[in-house]
C-alpha cells in the first residue's frame, strides 16, 4: 500500500487509508465525499484538501470530520504542515478511532520531520493502539524508530514486538519490522569508532532532514547525525544503520542506490 521511490510527502499520505471510513452513496452529500476522496486517491492532494476544507465547512458531525481528516493529510501532503495540524488535532479525541488513529499518525510523521522524536513517539504509539492490522504495524514500526532515535532502544524493541504481531498482509512491512528486531539492516549497535553507517544525504535544515527520515526509513531505523562541511557549515546528516564492517554497510547502500554513500561514525 505504500512505496518509497520518489518524494516523501504524497508517500506519507498513503501509509495511513481512508476507504474504510467513508459508504459513498447518490446524495449531494455523498457526492462532496466522492469529490475529494477521488482526489485523494489519484494522489492531486491540492484538490483533496480544497474540496475536503470545503466540505467540512459545510457539514458537521463525522461527516466534518472524515472530511477534516482528509484535509489534513492532504496539507501534508502539499508540505502545509500548519494547516494539516489544524485540522488534524482536534480529531485526536474523536470517538471513532480510525478517524483518531489516523489523525495521530499522520501527526506523528510530521513530528518525526520536525525530529521531535519523542512527540512522534508518543502520538505513533497511541495511533498503533486505535488503528487495526497493517496501519496499527505502520504505526508501532514508526514510533519505535522515534523512540530509538530518542535514545531508548528498549522501548524501542518492544514497539517492534507489537508491530510484528499486528501485521497482516503487507510482506515488505514484515520485513521492515523483522529486520528492526534482528539488527539487519538496521543494526543495535550504537554508532563509534570503527562502525559504519549509510549517509543518504547532509541537509541544512531540520525539516528536509525530517523528511529524509520518513523517505528512508524502510531501509533501516534512520537517525540524524549533525555534522559539519568542509567549509564548517552545521548540516543534518541523515545515516540509516549502524552496522560492524564496512561490507555490511555496502550491501544497504547499493539497495538504496541514489547518491548515498557509507561513512564511519565516529563522528556521531
Amino acid at each position: 500500500m505504500f512505496h518509497r521511490c520518489q518524494c516523501a510527502r504524497p508517500v506519507i499520505c498513503a501509509l495511513f487509508g481512508v476507504l474504510a471510513l467513508f459508504n459513498v452513496g447518490c446524495s449531494s452529500a455523498s457526492k462532496s465525499k466522492g469529490d475529494y476522496l477521488t482526489a485523494y486517491q489519484e494522489s492531486r492532494y491540492a484538490a483533496a484538501y480544497d474540496a475536503a476544507t470545503a466540505a467540512a465547512t459545510k457539514s458537521n458531525g463525522m461527516d466534518r470530520d472524515r472530511a477534516a481528516l482528509i484535509a489534513g493529510q492532504s496539507a501534508h501532503a502539499i508540505n502545509r504542515n500548519a494547516d494539516s495540524k489544524k485540522w488534524l488535532e482536534p480529531l485526536l479525541v474523536n470517538p471513532d478511532d480510525q478517524i483518531a488513529g489516523r489523525a495521530g499518525a499522520t501527526l506523528g510523521l510530521i513530528a518525526i520531520e520536525e525530529t521531535k522524536h519523542a512527540e512522534a513517539a508518543k502520538l505513533l504509539s497511541t495511533a498503533s493502539r486505535k488503528l487495526a492490522g497493517d496501519e496499527a504495524a505502520r504505526a508501532a514500526l514508526y514510533a519505535g524508530d522515534s523512540l530509538r532515535n530518542s535514545g531508548n532502544a528498549v522501548a524501542a524493541r518492544e514497539s517492534y514486538v507489537r508491530a510484528q504481531a499486528m501485521v497482516k498482509e503487507d510482506q515488505q512491512l514484515k520485513n521492515q519490522i523483522a529486520e528492526r528486531l534482528a539488527g539487519t539492516p538496521a543494526g543495535t549497535l550504537a554508532p563509534g569508532k570503527g562502525r559504519f553507517s549509510v549517509q543518504v544525504g547532509a541537509f541544512s535544515t531540520k525539516q528536509r532532514a525530517g523528511e529524509a527520515l520518513v523517505k528512508f526509513g524502510q531501509f533501516g531505523a534512520a537517525r540524524v547525525a549533525t555534522v559539519k562541511s568542509k567549509t564548517g557549515q552545521a548540516l543534518f546528516a541523515v545515516r540509516v544503520g549502524v552496522y560492524p564492517s564496512k561490507v555490511e554497510a555496502e550491501k544497504v547502500r547499493a539497495k538504496i542506490g541514489g547518491d548515498c554513500r557509507v561513512v564511519e561514525t565516529a563522528d556521531e
